[in-house]
């Protein structure tokens, strides 16, 4: 992936990690570093992708903030899931039409933070869900045909904080 101005800003919308966001501005035209990059080699039946996100996502349900920061947040959020997926199909990492996955695993990365109880963590995740979605061009309710599960991960690192996007295929 090439680091553009409108990754850049997506990416700062959504809460990326200022050391990514400090990094991303030094180097615009030039490749991601790996670490922000999706892991697979090539896409064939049973094997699983990942696709790491520089998204911070909160937990939805308890902030209580003006309605327009965060529609903002949210749409920053959607919108930069898009592009991270719309990229992975771009580089051959996952297929870019046709196929779609049998599961899809949302997993936050944070740091030194409580987990999140079962029903925040769907909410926290839900924009980037969309994007996702927005990317394979399909509903992600009941209709769409995607299997959704969360998971949640401590990391040590600041870096590494973000969303890991596992998509499974038959």
């Amino acid at each position: 992936m090439i680091v553009t101005e409108q990754l850049i800003a997506a990416c700062e919308r959504a809460g990326a990690c200022v050391d990514l966001l400090d990094w991303a501005r030094q180097h615009v035209g030039d490749e991601l570093p790996s670490q922000y990059r999706g892991r697979v080699a090539t896409y064939a039946p049973g094997l699983t992708a990942e696709i790491f996100m520089p998204i911070l996502t909160r937990g939805e349900t308890n902030i209580r903030q003006h309605w327009a920061a965060k529609a903002k947040r949210h749409k920053a959020q959607r919108e930069a899931a898009r592009l991270f997926m719309r990229d992975a199909q771009v580089r051959g990492l996952i297929p870019e039409f046709g196929a779609q996955p049998k599961r899809i695993t949302l997993t936050r990365r944070m740091m030194n933070r409580r987990p999140m109880d079962c029903d925040n963590l769907p909410a926290a995740m839900k924009h980037v869900r969309d994007g996702i979605a927005d990317a394979f061009g399909v509903d992600d309710g009941r209709g769409g045909g995607l299997n959704w599960s969360y998971a949640e991960q401590r990391t040590n690192k600041r870096e590494q904080m973000g969303v890991v996007v596992a998509l499974e295929y038959t």
